[in-house]
């Protein structure tokens, strides 16, 4: 490939100086958001910027204070459906992230600390940021073809192993049944689609491919040392230390992004909390299955497909509450209760909708799981699987 060029081609400085990706809501566009009217007069100046632009944007001003969680997340998402198509972001079918340190390892939304420049395999990634840490915890972006530029000047022996690319995988919960344990091909860190340079990066799911069989060469491993290196640097990574209330959207294939140290208040409510958005763009050039690593998607070829049957009591379970379907505080209490893994259970609501006899021994554990009226709880879960299998589901 040949040294990239064009707006997404920037330095540090370079966003430093030019803030034209930056946007102040208006007193008039709080008063929309708090309506639920979402399409902000500078969404398509937005949208534009992230596809053809310096691939990210910085909306400042929401006033996370005076509302509670629930209509930050709803205002939050409401943008991001604005904007593109949300995506579940794991196997539990969560449209919302929560970026904090709950101490689950192998995510990296869920670990405190530095995080290593990445990008997430979806095309937008949204951050808004509830509550900043005591000190530190600053979001640092990267143009990727600006690191593709140094690597390409500094180190060009390195340069065709990362467009040879490497194998990938995911979180054993997250894989699709039947997904081999790696991908069966390579993904380029550095590549096009649609003509147009595209980038992904995703360190940890490389080591965890290496762990399931798919040893790194020693140049291979030197390049993707190269890679973070760069990216890292100063001229190159951009700093922004995102208060309560700003949002940050950025393309994944024109940025890496990482975060540095902190240190967390000790007192639980007001450690660093920030809500997350993966989104497709359904008008922008879809991703060649070259240039992805999961075999099943959530919707809009993109995101993490959540098992079926996670599908089916997400649906079947905030109905039963009367919870629209963004209410993903109620799945999440749904998500923490252990017996829901079970596998007699799971295996129970498949076979029923499929029309075949449920084991009894399954019983005790689908009373348990939606509590109240056994009976009356379960046909709901089966005409609301009924409904899922009917369309393909």
């Amino acid at each position: 490939m040949k040294p990239a060029e064009g707006p997404h081609v920037w330095r540090a400085a370079d966003l430093a100086a030019d803030r034209s990706w930056c946007i102040d809501l208006a007193p008039a566009d709080i008063v929309s958001l708090e309506a639920g009217r979402f399409d902000l007069p500078r969404l398509d100046e937005l949208r534009s910027g992230l596809e053809r632009g310096r691939g990210l944007a910085l909306v400042r001003g929401l006033p996370v204070a005076r509302y509670g969680e629930e209509t930050a997340t709803a205002i939050f998402q409401g943008i991001g459906d604005a904007l593109g198509i949300a995506v579940s972001q794991s196997y539990k079918g969560d449209r919302i992230g929560h970026v904090r340190d709950i101490g689950e390892p192998g995510r990296y939304y869920t670990v405190g600390g530095a995080l290593e420049m990445h990008m997430d395999p979806v095309d937008v990634v949204g951050l808004l940021c509830l509550k900043k840490a005591v000190r530190g915890g600053e979001s640092r972006v990267a143009s990727s073809a600006a690191v593709h530029n140094a690597v390409l000047a500094e180190r060009p022996d390195l340069v065709p192993f990362l467009l040879k690319g490497f194998h990938y995988t995911s979180r054993q919960e997250d894989k699709a049944a039947g997904a081999p344990p790696v991908t069966p091909h390579r993904v380029p860190v550095f590549g096009e689609i649609d003509g147009r340079f595209a980038a992904f990066l995703l360190p940890i799911a490389i080591r965890n491919a290496e762990k399931a069989g798919a040893p790194l060469s020693p140049p291979e491993r030197e390049a993707l040392e190269a890679v973070a290196r760069t990216a890292a640097q100063a001229d190159l990574a951009y700093e922004m230390d995102l208060e309560p209330g700003d949002m940050q959207f950025l393309n994944n294939r024109l940025i890496l992004h990482g975060r540095a140290d902190y240190r967390d208040s000790p007192e639980p409510g007001r450690k660093r909390h920030m809500l997350r958005l993966w989104l497709m763009m359904p008008d922008w050039p879809p991703r060649p299955e070259t240039m992805t690593m999961h075999a099943r998607h959530d919707r809009a070829g993109g995101g993490i497909a959540p098992p079926l049957e996670h599908t089916i009591l997400r649906a079947a379970l905030l109905a039963e509450l009367g919870r629209p379907a963004t209410a993903e505080s109620a799945w999440e209490e749904v998500i923490a209760r252990a017996v829901f893994m079970r596998t007699f259970a799971r295996r129970a609501i498949v076979e029923s909708a499929a029309g075949r006899e449920a084991p009894a021994h399954a019983e005790p554990y689908l009373t348990e799981l939606v509590r109240g009226d056994p009976a009356r709880h379960r046909d709901l879960v089966l005409r609301v699987a009924e409904s899922h299998l009917a369309v393909g589901r």
